[in-house]
């Protein structure tokens, strides 16, 4: 096969694991290698916000609401946002209003957390939502589409947590005693140690429908998230997840 020939299949399925756009990669110059596995924290965090992202249902235009995966010149992941989703009562809700309601961690009294146990907002960039895990390097970049408003969303998003009596907690600097609580509560369940999937599976977005095998609904791809990472997954440390992703 001609190298010519060679590259352009290799962008092609490249395109297909991972959603990237196929233009994007001939003209960024970029490349195709490998997909390399996360570890640790970083693993961690992508598999939350893929379980997290598995939690809402609704109909999106692609599984999981989910455009593709890249990691960017900085090496920080980026995942491409859906702009909306259609609820079962038709409503139309902006993905990035359903991110910040899934994603952020807040405290019901006498309950328990909500959202990513240790998630942060690092920053709001624009069309960008950056944010890591307390007391870890792990970070990751949420690109939502074209008039998404973060900080309009996380600030009403607030404001209902706060008049509803929750307390948020994505601004600390510290790991809360709420999470600690939480964490005490729900030790760790080294069984459900799946990180490594969750992490893989986001990496390789694309698979749910590109791939013959096992393209999905949309609501096909909740259930199955749910059921692979989900069970017990609330359980996992990011420091007690260590294994690679291979998948």
């Amino acid at each position: 096969m001609p190298a010519g020939g060679f590259l352009s299949g290799s962008l092609h399925r490249f395109c297909s694991y991972t959603g990237e756009s196929f233009q994007y990669l001939k003209s960024s110059g970029v490349g195709a290698g490998p997909i390399r596995p996360a570890a640790g924290a970083q693993a961690f965090l992508e598999a939350q916000v893929l379980k997290a992202l598995g939690s809402p249902g609704g109909r999106y235009a692609h599984p999981l609401g989910i455009v593709r995966f890249r990691i960017g010149l900085d090496g920080v992941p980026v995942v491409f946002l859906d702009s909306h989703a259609e609820m079962a009562i038709g409503a139309i809700f902006p993905t990035s209003r359903t991110v910040v309601e899934v994603l952020l961690p807040s405290y019901e009294s006498y309950i328990e957390v909500q959202g990513i146990l240790d998630l942060r907002v690092l920053a709001v960039q624009g069309r960008e939502l950056h944010v890591g895990l307390v007391g870890t390097d792990a970070r990751l970049v949420l690109a939502a589409s074209a008039g998404s408003g973060w900080a309009r969303e996380i600030r009403d998003h607030e404001r209902d947590l706060v008049s509803a009596g929750y307390i948020p907690l994505w601004t600390e600097s510290i790991r809360t005693p709420f999470e600690q609580e939480h964490l005490a509560m729900c030790p760790p369940l080294h069984e459900f140690a799946l990180t490594w999937l969750g992490s893989g599976l986001l990496r390789r977005i694309g698979l749910f429908r590109t791939q013959p095998r096992i393209v999905v609904s949309r609501v096909q791809a909740f259930a199955f998230v749910q059921k692979l990472i989900g069970e017990g997954g609330c359980c996992l440390l990011p420091g007690q997840v260590s294994r690679e992703c291979h998948v």
